[in-house]
């Protein structure tokens, strides 16, 4: 390659690095925001799931509507994704796990009836290949989309359209290594009880099942919005690993170029050089 031709791609290189350099930048800004907002949800969603989780050992044995065991015939997956790229492979994984657990739910003979997709990647994904149509342009309005989300939930469940409720999501590690979820949310059980918790006496008022039917949609709604900013943080993570890769990736090969083109740049001296010489001794 001539000296020119490779100081040309050594300049398109550095305007890429510039963008990546700069995105990285953003994620990272979008990153500590998001985390920010990340914490009062987190901690609020405890709070409820601790008080769920309290009428769950006490009352789990008595019928009941949220409680109460189904059949795994009707499946609902909401599966969340992401409205943008650059995210290096989180929306590849999330997708190939999708596909993965419907044909284990299909190799049972168990029925997945419904799909709800969120954000622009799952949906595109899932209308060409499930033909299911979701809910795009969520970031910013994780509140508004977890509402929305957990009437059809609810709605459906209610109306014994399905049997078991699955979210598909990407776990949040600091650590960049992101790690695909599948939760079961509906019907409602706690596998990880300890003996001490199983001994409290609780008295509650109005009634357990009436106290339920409150605040199961509510701790429903915060789950979701629980799990949709927390999609949302492993995706900025991922776009500025990503970008960060990138940007060293750019500036790597803008070193081993620069090093092609003084060697490139040494050799046409080195002939210019001897064609000078040649020329001047042939005049003689």
């Amino acid at each position: 390659m001539k000296p020119r031709q490779l100081l040309r791609r050594i300049n398109a290189i550095q305007r890429i690095v510039k963008i990546t350099r700069a995105m990285e930048v953003v994620a990272s800004t979008r990153l500590r925001k998001l985390e920010l907002k990340f914490i009062p949800v987190k901690e609020y969603c405890n709070i409820l799931e601790d008080i769920v989780r309290q009428i769950y050992i006490s009352y789990h044995n008595l019928p009941n509507f949220w409680f109460r065991p189904r059949s795994d015939g009707n499946i609902l997956i909401v599966v969340i994704g992401s409205d943008r790229g650059l995210c290096g492979a989180f929306n590849f994984e999330l997708l190939a796990k999708v596909k993965e657990l419907i044909q284990q739910l299909e190799a049972g003979n168990k029925k997945v009836i419904d799909i709800i997709p969120v954000g622009k990647k799952c949906t595109s994904y899932c209308r060409r290949i499930y033909e299911k149509e979701g809910l795009i342009n969520y970031s910013g309005k994780e509140k508004e989309i977890a509402k929305i989300l957990k009437d059809k939930i609810t709605t459906s469940y209610r109306e014994e359209k399905v049997d078991n409720v699955v979210i598909i999501s990407t776990q949040y590690k600091k650590s960049g290594r992101e790690k695909i979820k599948v939760e079961r949310v509906l019907p409602i059980k706690f596998e990880d009880l300890q003996q001490k918790e199983r001994n409290v006496d609780w008295i509650l008022e109005p009634d357990w099942e009436s106290l339920l039917d409150l605040i199961v949609p509510v701790f429903l709604e915060y789950r979701l919005l629980y799990t949709l900013m927390e999609s949302r943080l492993a995706e900025e993570l991922s776009r500025m690993l990503a970008m960060k890769y990138a940007k060293e990736n750019g500036e790597e090969m803008i070193n081993n170029l620069t090093l092609k083109y003084h060697r490139a740049r040494q050799a046409q001296i080195t002939t210019e050089i001897l064609e000078i010489t040649q020329g001047v001794e042939a005049v003689l």
